[in-house]
């Protein structure tokens, strides 16, 4: 299941997903973020999408390495 997260989980993001990539933070007023859970429960993966004055872009894309590569994702260039 995907869904955006609201910023009362951003936390729980920080936590579970973004250690393991340098401690990355949330910048709630400026970031919208959307997650991806295994069973609905656990965070696997999650896409930043940051604010900007002219638009939006997703600046980052974060999945925990055990869930790498299990299909789902294009390996094409």
């Amino acid at each position: 299941m995907v869904r955006e997260l609201f910023p009362h989980e951003f936390p729980h993001v920080e936590e579970e997903v973004w250690s393991h990539y340098r401690d990355r933070k949330v910048h709630p007023g400026g970031d919208r973020i959307f997650g991806g859970a295994l069973a609905g429960e656990y965070l696997v993966g999650t896409a930043r999408c940051r604010k900007h004055p002219d638009g939006c872009e997703v600046d980052r894309v974060y999945v925990l390495s055990e869930y790498r590569g299990a299909g789902g994702e294009s390996t094409d260039n």
